[in-house]
């Protein structure tokens, strides 16, 4: 299943969650997630099963003045 992570594409073995690919890219904390343009709260990873050419975006904070 063919998946893409901030604009990267990534080739699955099978259908997963977000929990799951979260789990497997181990991002660095603290981060957000939109999948296809959609925030995704925290909450509900567990629930979002991917799909085929989803865009799945992992967004980390910017601090500065």
């Amino acid at each position: 299943m063919k998946i893409f992570v901030n604009q990267i594409e990534q080739e699955l073995a099978h259908v997963m969650h977000l929990k799951e690919l979260l789990h497997l890219l181990s991002p660095k904390q603290p981060y957000a997630i939109s999948v296809n343009e959609v925030f995704i709260p925290k909450t509900k990873y567990q629930d979002v099963a991917l799909n085929e050419f989803d865009q799945i975006e992992i967004i980390s904070p910017v601090t500065g003045g």
